[in-house]
Parts: C-alpha cells; structure tokens; sequence
C-alpha cells in the first residue's frame, strides 16, 4: 500500500491509514514502512525470506 495525496486530503488519509491498521491486525499481519532505512535493513527479502 502507498498512501497517496495524504497533504490533499488529511481526513481520508488518517481514515485510510486506520483501515490498513485494523486489516494487519485482524489478520496477523505485519505493517512495514520501507521509508525506514534502519527498520528497513531488517527485513527480510528476496531469496532470505524466499530461500
């Protein structure tokens, strides 16, 4: 998911933001913002996570 054009419409992207938070946690997911490089360099990708 990318949240678009929240600084258009800051209501529907708090709203939007919520849906997504409420859909990880009523399915065990786990949200990960790639815009964290220091978080970012702990996940695990490619052939480590599909190896």
């Amino acid at each position: 998911l990318c949240q678009a054009a929240f600084h258009i419409d800051p209501v529907a992207g708090v709203n939007s933001m919520r849906k997504v938070k409420k859909l990880a946690e009523d399915h065990g997911a786990e949200l990960m913002y790639s815009h964290d490089m220091e978080n970012f360099k702990t996940y695990k990708t490619g052939t480590q996570f599909y190896g």
